[in-house]
C-alpha cells in the first residue's frame, strides 16, 4: 500500500508539471515522445563526524529527442523524503553536453522535488547528455539485525524507456569496514522480484545494471551493512528549537482561543426576563415585521409582509385590477399612497422607493430598478438594526474579537507561506500545529462575530413575539379556543358597511415569519367572509389566499432582480523493484 501511495505521489508531481497551464494538453503528450539511451548513476557513500550517512550522487542521462522542435529539456524528480525524514536539501548542479545547464523551474511536493532542466525559449534535438549532481543524507535504514542502503536508481516515475541503466556504489574509507559483503538487485515495474541482469563486488566498488527497461520500470539495489555502522537520523538543534517554538506558540494561541471562547459564552448570553411567556393578541410596538424576523431568528420577512404591514397600518391602499394578458385576463396590483408620514425608518424608506413622489405604483415583475432600491433599503435597515436598544453593547469584546480576527487571518497567510518552507529546509515536525491552532481560533472568531446577545428590552420583545406566535398557533390548532379568543376582539365597520376583524389583519404580516402563513390565511378567509378590508379595493370579496400567493410571487421577483512521505521495506526481506528510496522519475517538457 505504501508503494502504491508513493508511486501516485511521484506521478502526481510529474503530472502537475507536464499539464501545467503554460503547456497545452497535446503539447504535453508530445514532449514525452523520446527515450533514454543510457542512465548511469554513481553513488559515493560516506559518514560525517556524527556517524550519519552522506551519499553524493552523480547521474548521467543520455536522452534521444526527435530531430524537430519538440522538447526544451527533461524533468528530473528527486526524492526529498526517505523513511519518514528529509534526505534532500533541494540543491542540484546540472550540465548538458559538458556545459552548465539552466533550471527553468522547480516544484516542491511533500515527497519529491521536480526540476525542469533547460530554457523555455531553447529547443533540443537528437542525442543530449545531462549530468546531475546532488547530495543526500541519512539514507541508511535499520532492518532488524543489520542496516542497509535500499535504493531505486532511475526510479519508477518515467514514461520513457531506458536502453541501459547502471548504478555504481563507492565506499570511502569510513564505510569500507562496515560493508557485510551482501548485495541484491531487482529490475522491472513496481513490486517486481526479477533479479537485475548484472551485479558485481570488486575492491569495495559495487555495480548493478539492467537493459531495456520500459516505461515506469526501474533498477533497484540493496547493500547490507553491520548493525550500528551508521547513526540513525536525528533532528538538528535548530529543528528542535523550532519545534519548541511551534509548540509554545500553539499553546499560546490555544490559550487565547479558550479565553475568547469563555468571553463568547459569558458575553454572548442574552439577558433573561425571568417572566413566563403568555399569549399576545396585538402586534408589538416600536418594531416592524422585518426587525421582528431578525430578532426572532426566524424566516426573514418577505416584501409581501412589509407591504401588508404598510397597508394594515393605513399608509397605502392595495388595488386589484384585471388586465388583458397574453393568455387571457390576469390580476394586476396597484399601490396607492394614503399617508407618507411614517414614523418607522424602514417604512419611510420603502414608501420613498416605491412611489418616488408619485401617488401610485403598479407592481411589475420586471421592475429591476425598484427591486434593487427595496433590497438596499432592507439591507441598510438590517445593518443598523443591531445598534438599537434590543441588543447588548460590549465595545471591549467587539474590539478584542476584531483584533483577534485580523491577526488570525494575517497569521494564517504568513504561516502558510513561511512555516512550510522552514519545515522543508530545517526538518521541524511540529510546523503544522500553529496553523491548526490558528484555524481553531478563526472558527471561534467566526462564531463570535455571528453572536448578537439581546439586551433586557430585546429579550422582552423576543418573548412577546413568542407569545404572539403562541396565540396564532393556538388559533390554528384549536378552532374552539381560537373562536373564543376573538369573541371580544375589536370589530370595526368600514364606510362601505363591511365588517372585518381588525386584530387578525394586523397579525397578517407576522404569519410569514412564524411559518404559518397558509394556515393563517385560511383563518382570515373564513373571518372575512363576503367583506373586504378598507385598505383593499378589488373585484368582489377579498381572497386572502389568492392575495398572499400573488404577493409572494412579487417578493420572489423583487429578490431575484435585486440580488441580481516516503518509507520502504527491506531489500533483503521481501524486496522488489521500486521498493527502495530514490523512487523518483521524470519526463520531458
Amino acid at each position: 500500500m505504501k508503494n502504491i501511495i508513493k508511486q501516485i505521489l511521484i506521478f502526481g508531481a510529474i503530472f502537475a508539471f507536464v499539464f501545467s497551464p503554460s503547456q497545452g494538453v497535446s503539447a504535453a503528450t508530445d514532449t514525452n515522445n523520446f527515450y533514454f539511451k543510457d542512465f548511469s548513476a554513481n553513488y559515493t557513500l560516506s559518514k560525517d563526524e556524527n556517524n550519519r550517512s552522506i551519499m553524493k550522487v552523480h547521474e548521467e542521462l543520455v536522452a534521444v529527442f526527435p530531430n524537430y522542435d519538440q522538447n526544451r529539456g527533461i524533468e528530473r524528480a528527486i526524492p526529498t523524503m526517505f523513511d519518514g525524514h528529509r534526505v534532500f536539501d533541494g540543491k542540484i548542479k546540472v550540465w548538458r553536453n559538458g556545459s552548465e545547464e539552466s533550471i527553468a523551474d522547480t516544484e516542491s511536493g511533500d515527497v519529491v522535488e521536480v526540476f525542469r532542466l533547460g530554457k523555455s525559449d531553447v529547443y533540443v534535438q537528437g542525442e543530449q547528455k545531462y549530468t546531475i549532481e546532488y547530495t543526500l543524507t541519512d539514507v541508511i535504514k535499520d532492518s532488524g539485525d543489520y542496516q542497509e542502503l535500499y535504493w531505486d536508481a532511475n526510479g519508477t516515475g518515467w514514461t520513457q524507456r531506458f536502453e541501459n541503466v547502471s548504478a555504481t556504489i563507492t565506499f570511502d574509507d569510513s564505510v569500507k569496514h562496515d560493508f557485510s559483503n551482501a548485495i541484491v538487485c531487482f529490475a522491472g515495474g513496481e513490486g517486481s522480484t526479477k533479479n537485475c541482469s548484472s551485479k558485481t563486488i570488486e575492491d569495495n566498488i559495487l555495480t548493478f545494471s539492467e537493459q531495456n527497461l520500459s516505461s515506469y520500470q526501474t533498477l533497484t539495489f540493496a547493500v547490507k551493512f553491520k548493525q550500528g555502522s551508521f547513526s540513525p537520523y536525528e533532528k538538528s538543534s535548530f529543528a528542535n528549537f523550532l519545534d519548541i517554538g511551534f509548540l509554545a506558540s500553539t499553546l499560546a494561541i490555544l490559550g487565547f482561543a479558550i479565553y475568547l471562547l469563555y468571553r463568547v459564552v459569558k458575553d454572548g448570553k442574552s439577558e433573561k426576563t425571568n417572566k413566563p411567556i403568555i399569549p399576545q393578541y396585538l402586534p408589538p410596538k416600536n418594531i416592524n415585521v422585518l426587525g421582528a424576523s431578525k430578532l426572532f431568528f426566524a424566516y426573514q420577512a418577505k416584501m409581501s409582509a412589509i407591504i401588508l404591514e404598510l397597508a394594515v397600518n393605513g399608509y397605502i391602499e392595495i388595488r386589484e385590477n384585471e388586465v388583458k394578458g397574453f393568455l387571457g385576463k390576469k390580476k394586476e396590483y396597484t399601490l396607492k399612497l394614503i399617508n407618507s408620514d411614517a414614523k418607522d425608518s424602514l417604512h419611510r424608506a420603502i414608501l420613498d422607493s416605491l412611489f418616488k413622489g408619485k401617488s401610485e405604483y403598479i407592481i411589475k415583475n420586471n421592475d429591476t430598478k425598484t427591486g434593487q432600491e427595496l433590497y438596499s433599503d432592507i439591507n441598510t435597515y438590517l445593518t443598523n438594526f443591531e445598534k438599537r436598544v434590543f441588543y447588548k453593547s460590549n465595545k471591549k469584546f467587539e474590539k478584542l474579537n476584531a483584533i483577534s480576527f485580523a491577526l488570525c487571518i494575517i497569521g494564517l497567510i504568513i504561516g502558510s507561506m513561511a512555516i512550510g518552507g522552514l519545515m522543508e529546509n530545517l526538518g521541524s515536525d511540529l510546523y503544522f500545529l500553529p496553523v491548526v491552532s490558528l484555524i481553531v481560533l478563526l472558527i471561534i472568531n467566526i462564531i463570535a462575530l455571528g453572536i448578537s446577545p439581546l439586551s433586557l428590552k430585546g429579550s422582552e420583545m423576543k418573548e412577546y413575539l413568542l407569545g404572539l406566535k403562541m396565540y396564532m398557533k393556538m388559533a390554528e390548532v384549536d378552532r374552539l379556543k381560537y373562536l373564543q379568543s376573538v369573541e371580544g376582539a375589536e370589530r370595526i365597520i368600514s364606510n362601505e358597511g363591511g365588517a372585518k376583524v381588525k386584530l387578525y389583519e394586523k397579525l397578517m404580516p407576522y404569519a410569514s415569519i412564524f411559518g404559518i402563513e397558509k394556515s393563517w390565511n385560511r383563518v382570515l378567509e373564513v373571518e372575512y367572509g363576503d367583506y373586504t378590508p378598507d385598505w383593499y379595493v378589488g373585484q368582489g370579496a377579498f381572497n386572502a389566499m389568492a392575495f398572499s400567493s400573488t404577493m409572494n410571487n412579487i417578493s420572489s421577483t423583487i429578490n431575484s432582480y435585486s440580488s441580481s512521505t516516503g518509507s520502504s521495506g527491506s531489500g533483503f526481506s521481501g524486496g522488489s523493484a521500486g521498493g527502495g528510496g530514490g523512487w523518483g522519475g521524470g519526463g520531458g517538457w
